[in-house]
């Protein structure tokens, strides 16, 4: 997910929400106009107050019951980038729901005690016709 300050429209200040998922095939971003407020954010403000906000929500979004399940992975990074004029500040973030991952790793554990390691083929014996053993 990427939040960034509309690129090449610096005084008209959009908010564009970008999603790179696999999953997600529309190259268009979910975008909403920002306030005048969005030119007085220094970098300090956005890097200690406005970034840190954004992940809260995120993540309190990320780790619910409701939304985790439908939207995110067990992985999830947060990019956020703010375009100004003449120069760009980037900030990334990754978060990882641990008991989600868990989950999905004894699920596939389970997946390859059952459905693969369980009837794998055996080496047929030494005297088995099969390889013309010859007596």
């Amino acid at each position: 997910m990427t939040l960034r300050k509309g690129k090449f429209n610096w005084a008209q200040g959009k908010i564009h929400i970008d999603m790179d998922e696999s999953s997600f095939r529309s190259d268009s971003s979910y975008k909403f106009e920002a306030g005048t407020y969005i030119v007085e954010l220094t970098d300090e403000m956005l890097l200690h107050d406005f970034f840190p906000a954004l992940r809260d929500r995120i993540e309190t979004l990320f780790r619910s019951d409701h939304y985790g399940p439908h939207f995110f992975d067990y992985r999830f990074e947060l990019v956020f980038e703010f375009e100004r004029e003449r120069s760009k500040l980037r900030h990334s973030q990754c978060l990882v729901n641990e008991e989600k991952l868990q989950g999905l790793q004894q699920t596939l554990r389970s997946f390859i005690d059952t459905e693969i390691m369980e009837d794998l083929p055996v080496l047929p014996n030494e005297k088995d016709e099969f390889f013309g053993s010859t007596p």
